[in-house]
C-alpha cells in the first residue's frame, strides 16, 4: 500500500467508468429545443387554428434569417410573434405534406440538434441559421425529420 500508483490507477478507472455511464445515460440537453417545446405546449389553442395565411409572410420571415423560400412548404395556419428566450420569435404552424408542424425562427441564438429531441410531447429539431435558429416541432421524431428535409430542400440559405 505504500506504492500509491495502484490506488491512483484504480481511482482513475472508477472515475472513467462512472463518467461513461453518466454521459451514456444522461438525456440530451438542449436549452433552445426545450424552450421551443415548452412554448408550443403552452399555446395549445394554436393547433386548432385553421386560418390560411399568405405565403409571402413566410417568405419574408425566412428572408430575415438569410433564407430564400423557393417552394411552399405547406398551408400556413398560424403566423405570429412570441417571446421565447427573452426575444421575439416567429411562431408558425404549417400543414405540410407530412402533417402539421410548428416552425420557430429564433433570432440571435444559434443552436442545433444532431437528431430530434423529444420534450413536452413534441419531437424537436433545431437547425442553426446565419442569424439565429430554426426550430421544427412535430408529434414524432420521424415527422420532425421529414419536415426538416422538406424545408432544407425548399429553402436556399445564404452563407
Amino acid at each position: 500500500w505504500r506504492d500509491r500508483s495502484y490506488l491512483a490507477m484504480a481511482a482513475g478507472i472508477v472515475v472513467a467508468v462512472v463518467a461513461s455511464f453518466v454521459i451514456y445515460l444522461a438525456p440530451d440537453r438542449n436549452e433552445v429545443a426545450e424552450a421551443f417545446a415548452s412554448h408550443v405546449a403552452s399555446e395549445p389553442e394554436i393547433f386548432r387554428e385553421r386560418g390560411s395565411i399568405e405565403p409571402a409572410k413566410l417568405v419574408a420571415a425566412f428572408s430575415r434569417y438569410g433564407g430564400s423560400l423557393e417552394e411552399p412548404v405547406g398551408q400556413i395556419r398560424h403566423f405570429g410573434l412570441c417571446p421565447i428566450l427573452g426575444v421575439m420569435a416567429y411562431h408558425i404552424l404549417v400543414q405540410t405534406e407530412y402533417g402539421p408542424a410548428t416552425l420557430i425562427l429564433l433570432p440571435q441564438t444559434r443552436a442545433s440538434t444532431a437528431r430530434p429531441i423529444v420534450r413536452a410531447g413534441f419531437a424537436v429539431v433545431v437547425v442553426p441559421l446565419q442569424k439565429g435558429s430554426l426550430g421544427i416541432l412535430a408529434d414524432t421524431p420521424d415527422r420532425a425529420s421529414k419536415v426538416e428535409s422538406l424545408i432544407q430542400s425548399r429553402v436556399r440559405w445564404k452563407s
